[in-house]
């Protein structure tokens, strides 16, 4: 039933994409494009435990190249390719597209379809605005893939208020589509009721297949404040279900700030806690740094962590002090 209900879905809202795109007639835009690079290094060091201590290296951890085009006023497209550092014995960086889509806009409307970026990500890391330095904390946690393979929908009611649907494969866009075609759904709501304030609430299930009977589900609730000098946020996430378990319930907290105290120059901190039902496993993360534009495209941060890192299989407290890099054009 639910795969019938699914195909429905599918269906109604390829057909509400195609007579969205029919309406575009604008013949004197001129088309253009223009490529684009990104690039995340750092070099840390470990204190603590024997494990700690070892722990020094230089790391790259992103090197994304792509490039977007704009078709006409609505039509556009994008394209990006990551290589990251999966943290694997074998392997030092893998490459995947990360996006690939074509999108279309007209007043409050906006579609994605092909290999886009979740929704529930991008508020929040854009509040946290230091993606180089550290992920957000669903995604450093793995409660969903970051980008995936699917249809994107977002209607802005008002100025202030905006819905949108999501449907795709669920398993990322490193991976290929279960042979069930079972996919995950995505529901959020954004409001930004006052200058700077944003609130957002996303509900995400994805079916289980029938070696796995039980369905995961995610709900997300973000805050956010962002004054220009001042940026503020908290998020908390629940996932119900952690890889089709029954008894696998997780839940993240996480609280950040920055405060820009001169030209090119911010300091922030971060606190992430994470909980896991299945073990009574905990892990925090603190941390605190500096954010600094060296040239247009270039910025660089100093900044050190402390806590427990379960999530990484590390026994006891340490910390890492960390020099991140970040250039792009």
């Amino acid at each position: 039933m639910k795969i019938n209900r699914l195909n429905l879905v599918v269906v109604l809202s390829i057909l509400f994409v195609i007579s969205a795109f029919a309406q575009d007639k604008d013949d004197e835009f001129k088309p253009s494009g223009k490529a684009f690079a990104k690039v995340f290094v750092n070099w840390h060091q470990g204190f603590g435990d024997q494990y700690f201590k070892d722990e020094s290296s230089f790391e790259l951890t992103r090197g994304l190249v792509g490039y977007q085009y704009q078709f006409s006023p609505r039509f556009s497209s994008k394209m990006e390719i990551d290589v990251d550092n999966p943290k694997s014995v074998n392997l030092t960086e893998v490459a995947y597209l990360k996006s690939a889509y074509l999108a279309y806009k007209y007043k409050g409307l906006e579609v994605c379809f092909g290999v886009i970026g979740m929704m529930q990500f991008k508020e929040a890391e854009n509040n946290w605005g230091f993606r180089y330095v550290y992920k957000s904390a669903m995604d450093y946690y793995k409660f969903n893939s970051s980008t995936d393979d699917g249809l994107y929908i977002r209607y802005k009611f008002l100025d202030w208020l905006s819905a949108d649907a999501t449907i795709t494969n669920g398993e990322g866009a490193k991976s290929q589509q279960d042979t069930e075609g079972k996919y995950r759904m995505g529901y959020g709501l954004s409001l930004s009721p006052l200058k700077g304030l944003s609130f957002r609430a996303y509900y995400d299930l994805l079916f289980a297949q029938e070696e796995t009977p039980y369905d995961q589900s995610i709900y997300s609730f973000f805050l956010g404040y962002d004054g220009g000098i001042f940026r503020l946020g908290t998020e908390y996430n629940i996932l119900y279900n952690y890889d089709f378990e029954q008894v696998d319930d997780r839940w993240i907290y996480s609280a950040y700030g920055s405060w820009a105290f001169a030209d090119k120059f911010q300091v922030f901190g971060r606190y992430d806690y994470l909980y896991a039902d299945y073990a009574g496993d905990t892990e925090y993360m603190m941390m605190i740094g500096f954010d600094y534009e060296l040239v247009k495209g270039v910025k660089i941060s100093p900044n050190y962590r402390y806590g427990d890192f379960a999530f990484k299989g590390v026994a006891g407290e340490g910390s890492y002090f960390y020099f991140n890099l970040q250039y792009k054009f």
